[in-house]
Formats: C-alpha cells, structure tokens, sequence
C-alpha cells in the first residue's frame, strides 16, 4: 500500500529519501511494514500527499492496531 502511494506521486525511494528528508532504509521499512516513528510516518503520508496515515496501512496492519477499514 505505501509504496503503491510513493509511486503515484512518480517517485523512487531514492528520490523519495532525498525529497522527504529521511533514508532510504527508512522508506523500505515502512514499504516492508516493518514500521518506522510516528514523526517518520507523517512525513512520508505527507510526501504522497495522504491525509491520513492509516491509508498507508494494509487491512491486516489495520486489523492489528484496531483500526477501521479504509
């Protein structure tokens, strides 16, 4: 889900690391769902223009953190 919303604003990790101000390492870890700090979350939701962070989220990550379905 995040890496199909970094693509739709036509970005690599790499170009988005360097636009967003955070690693590349970062960026696949979010991508992987291996997670990343609250802050890290909205800059890259920001980055791909969402509103809302659990957006970025897959329907079990979703389910793990209670939260509704998008």
């Amino acid at each position: 889900v995040a890496r199909q919303a970094r693509e739709r604003v036509g970005l690599t990790q790499e170009g988005a690391a360097e636009a967003w101000k955070i690693g590349v390492r970062t960026i696949r870890a979010i991508e992987s769902g291996s997670g990343a700090s609250p802050p890290t979350i909205l800059l890259y939701a920001a980055g791909c223009r969402i509103a809302n962070w659990h957006d970025l989220l897959t329907d079990e990550a979703r389910a793990h953190l209670g939260a509704a379905p998008g």
